[in-house]
């Protein structure tokens, strides 16, 4: 097939959503289908070089950049769309793959241009919450103008498939993954003192960084590496590093023993989630500690679950050092890894729904 990966999100700041498209849509091609990835991103004032994507074509309007950047977002969108159009009529898909945003005039006819499926990544009623009042009232008018007309639908959960019941479409259900075969797998540094790492992004109360620095304060034995959110710490043995690109973190996970993973999910109101990050830590054969129930990590020796709740690393402070000494300089099972999360097996399977709905449509 020829697919068109539509996406809008922000193309020049290193991000987990980038990685995750430029892995999919590789991988796309690697099963045989022609792919081409158009990006509607706003520009930014120190703009990095987004991953590779087959055919990427980016849309950032000139006129963009004049304006404030509470509404650069989307009116880049309503500055772009006509190009976008043009771009993805010419590649002529045989299906239009797009991942959820905010409805914006002229969306829905680039959508229309093929039969097309909608990637859901969170629980609608939980994002409308962080949203601005224009922001909500736009998507609660115009959500079942997109989701209505989809062909299919992709939930990336089983909690997030069960909210979209309602418009009674074909759903599946593909948890994130991560392309093992990607990176080569570097020997581990084996360490004296337990080194575990968060990576996550700016200002997301739902990461739990404050959980985490509990935990660092009472674990001084431990030390802590904190990437993306840029945070005052006063502790000796964190380490805040900010921002880093993908070449940065992937130099960094060698060195590290444990992952830490989302710890406060119940504040997005979420009790299900397959985090980027944490296919990241095991495809670097890093263990991980998490705060809620992984799409793909039911019933696994190397990830402990804290629970959702908000005391669960105060609670847990003894069974999180229990699992460190156990996993510390010790290799996970692989295989077991590779078959719970790799993304060949994510992929195809979606691949091979879409192609069904195509058929039918």
């Amino acid at each position: 097939m020829k697919i068109a990966y539509l996406a809008e999100w922000q193309a020049y700041r290193s991000s987990g959503v980038l990685n995750k498209i430029s892995m999919q849509s590789k991988l796309w091609q690697k099963l045989g289908h022609e792919v081409q990835v158009f990006l509607v991103s706003p520009p930014e004032e120190d703009p990095v070089l987004p991953p590779e994507m087959p055919g990427l074509q980016l849309f950032t309007h000139p006129l963009s950049s004049r304006i404030p950047q509470k509404g650069i977002y989307y009116v880049n969108k309503l500055l772009s769309v006509a190009g976008l159009e043009k771009a993805v009529k010419t590649f002529l898909p045989d299906f239009i793959y797009y991942r959820q945003g905010i409805w914006y005039p002229g969306l829905l006819k680039v959508l229309r241009l093929a039969p097309f499926a909608v990637e859901i990544n969170s629980l609608e009623a939980n994002e409308l919450k962080l949203m601005s009042l224009l922001k909500r009232t736009v998507h609660l008018k115009t959500r079942n103008m997109v989701l209505g007309k989809a062909a299919a639908l992709v939930a990336v959960s089983h909690e997030i498939a069960e909210s979209l019941a309602e418009f009674d479409k074909p759903t599946v259900v593909v948890s994130n993954g991560f392309d093992t075969s990607s990176i080569t797998i570097p020997t581990k540094t084996k360490n004296d003192r337990c080194q575990l790492i968060f990576a996550g992004s700016p200002d997301m109360t739902w990461h739990g960084v404050d959980k985490l620095l509990f935990l660092a304060e009472h674990c001084p034995d431990y030390d802590f590496h904190i990437v993306g959110p840029s945070i005052k710490v006063t502790l000796q043995n964190v380490t805040v590093y900010g921002l880093l690109t993908k070449t940065e973190l992937y130099k960094l996970y060698p060195q590290m023993d444990i992952g830490i993973g989302t710890l406060a999910l119940h504040r997005a109101g979420l009790e299900e989630a397959s985090p980027l990050k944490v296919r990241e830590y095991l495809a670097f054969s890093l263990p991980v500690v998490v705060g809620y129930e992984d799409t793909d990590l039911k019933d696994c020796e190397y990830a402990l679950n804290l629970g959702n709740f908000e005391d669960n690393v105060k609670d847990n402070v003894l069974t999180i050092r229990r699992f460190v000494t156990r996993w510390h300089n010790k290799a996970i099972p692989y295989r077991d890894v590779q078959e719970r999360i790799d993304l060949s097996y994510k992929e195809t399977r979606k691949i091979e729904f879409i192609q069904t709905v195509v058929k039918q449509s």
